[in-house]
This record gives C-alpha cells, structure tokens and sequence, in this order.
C-alpha cells in the first residue's frame, strides 16, 4: 500500500510539472504566448480556412505586460498595453504551434456578450479576425433544419474600449459553382456596453476577400449601398 500511495505521489507530481489533460494544453499556450502565468479564458476547435482544425485557446496577461503584441521595426520589444490579450492557435491533434494572435480584453468580453444573446451566433468564432468553416442554418428561407456548408467570422469593432459592434458575417455557395451569397448580423452596444440593438445587413465586407472595416459605419456603409 504504502508503494501503490508513493507512485500515485510520482504521477500527480509529474502531471503537475509536465501538465495532465487540460493543463497540458494550457501549459503550451502559455509557452506560446510567453508568460507563464497567463490564464485561459476560454477553449474551442474550429475549422479553420487554409489548413486543418486547431484548438484556439483565448489567453489574458498573468502581468503587467499584455499579450500579442510584436516587435517594432528596430528589433526591440514594443510595450504591449495589458489590457491586449491573446488567442492561440495550437494543433486540434498534435498541439503544435500555429502562432498568436492580439486581441483585446475587450472584444474578448463584447464577443462573449454578443455569442450568448442568440444561439444562432454560437456557429461564429469567438475571437475576431479568425475566418472558419461552418454550417449556414436555412440560408435564404430555406426548410426548417436546412444547412449549407459556408464561411463564418466574427468582426469587433474597434480593438480599443469601447467597442460598439459585433459583426458575424457569413458566406455561402446555394448550389456547386453558383456565386457566393453573403450576410451579417451586427450587434451594436451602447456606451455602457449593453446590447443595443440587433439587425440583419445584406451584402457585408467581408474579412477573407480582404476587406476588414475599421468602423462601425464601414458595414452599414455597406448595407445601405447593398
């Protein structure tokens, strides 16, 4: 017995340093980032565009100093403000390193805010500037249960505080070889970063064909030109 409790002592110490299960996920994306003491908001696999799935894991400084950020273009370290977080991509599979992303503490919460106002937003990612493989539910009025395969991503704007929309946009094929349709939902908040208001746009900007806005007006702009 007393053998059997030393061992199970040796096992936990070793899941401890090396990371067991979740922690060792964790572990390495805190490598990634480079701050040993980030905590992990949140954890999802997607399917990404151009490669295969990868686990995004959303990281917030464990410091003073934020996450994300990249050197300027004298080779020295920026600043990185703390309220920049991070998202990192690891292998769904392998957990290799696919880089980091920045992404602020505010979009991470304005994301959230407006992923949990309507199931329907819950197909989108939940980090901005990521561009995924996803399921349309009955574009176009189609049957109740009626899925497409599309493009989904999640635009929040700006980076900064406060932010004022949410933008999950949408891409679609109606058949093999037709043109692709495209559609958004903007969540607009108020000052106090309350859900303001929630509206279908028509013909959105959208971020894999290269147009990323930099203001809310940008894809009302958008819709109203549609």
């Amino acid at each position: 017995m007393p053998r059997a409790l030393g061992l199970s002592i040796l096992i936990l110490c070793a899941c401890l340093v090396a990371g067991c299960g979740g922690s060792a996920l964790d572990a390495k994306a805190r490598k990634v980032v480079g701050d040993p003491h980030a905590t992990v908001v949140s954890t999802e696999t997607v399917d990404p565009l151009g490669g295969g799935r990868v686990t995004v894991v959303v990281m917030k400084p464990g410091g003073s100093q934020g996450l994300g950020c990249v050197n300027d273009l004298m080779g020295g370290p920026t600043r990185c403000p703390h309220w920049s977080d991070a998202y990192v991509r690891l292998g769904a599979t392998t957990h290799a390193d696919m880089g980091d992303v920045g992404i602020s503490k505010y979009q991470v919460a304005a994301i959230a805010r407006a992923r949990a106002a309507s199931p329907r937003f819950q197909m989108f990612p939940s980090v901005n500037q990521l561009t995924v493989r996803c399921r349309v539910p009955n574009p176009n009025n189609g049957a109740v249960g009626y899925e497409l395969p599309g493009i989904c991503a999640t635009i929040a704007l700006p980076f900064g505080k406060p932010v004022r929309c949410i933008a999950f946009t949408m891409g679609w094929r109606p058949s093999s070889g037709a043109k692709m349709h495209t559609a958004a939902w903007i969540v607009r908040f108020d000052r106090h970063g309350h859900i303001q208001s929630t509206r279908k746009a028509a013909d959105p900007p959208q971020p894999w064909d290269g147009h990323q806005p930099n203001t809310c007006s940008e894809i009302t702009s958008a819709q109203r030109s549609s």
